[in-house]
């Protein structure tokens, strides 16, 4: 999983426990944890992501005919990765 934003830290709103465990455990996470936007300054689109992904395996393993096309993330994946 590579998180493009904070919505990972939802997770914490699923658990059972208390209000100050919650509190704690989100701390926890995002003290451990981070995201794209984080690292970029801004939250990248799904689809640069994607091929910018595409394009590192792709050079690392040196494929030259892959099924992998930048630029066409289906709508189920899209979704995800928006919501993340």
């Amino acid at each position: 999983s590579i998180p493009l934003g904070h919505g990972y830290l939802r997770v914490v709103d699923y658990m059972a426990c208390g209000p100050n465990e919650r509190a704690k455990l989100l701390r926890d996470i995002d003290a451990a944890t981070c995201c794209l936007s984080d690292i970029l300054g801004s939250r990248p689109a799904p689809e640069d992501v994607a091929e910018a992904l595409i394009g590192g395996f792709a050079e690392r393993f040196e494929l030259v005919d892959s099924r992998l096309e930048p630029g066409r993330l289906s709508p189920g994946l899209k979704d995800a990765a928006v919501e993340g």
